[in-house]
């Protein structure tokens, strides 16, 4: 993988990693407090808003790499509508579909 460098985007409630390169932008959640729909819905507002800010920096989108074994993160990637990409370095890789 690429060298990349990362920044805490968001923290609240929930915190929001950016790793980033030249080349992709990656989402992590560190934590979430306590999961809940105002919780949820704060989520997808914000990606759509990073979404459109990657789209004009020339990227392709916001993408995210889970553990392959974490089905509690697959299915809230699925519920923000992020679609399965592949599989790279040992984790699965899904793009943010929403803003498309």
């Amino acid at each position: 993988m690429p060298q990349s460098d990362s920044m805490i985007l968001f923290e609240g409630k929930y915190s929001v990693r950016l790793e980033y390169s030249k080349d992709f932008l990656i989402v992590h959640l560190p934590y979430c407090n306590k999961f809940s729909k105002e919780v949820f819905q704060d989520m997808q507002f914000r990606l759509d808003d990073w979404d459109r800010f990657a789209k004009v920096l020339g990227f392709n989108g916001i993408y995210a790499a889970i553990d392959p074994d974490n089905y509690k993160m697959k299915r809230l990637l699925g519920m923000l509508e992020f679609k399965y990409q592949g599989h790279s370095d040992k984790m699965d890789v899904y793009r943010y579909a929403s803003g498309n």
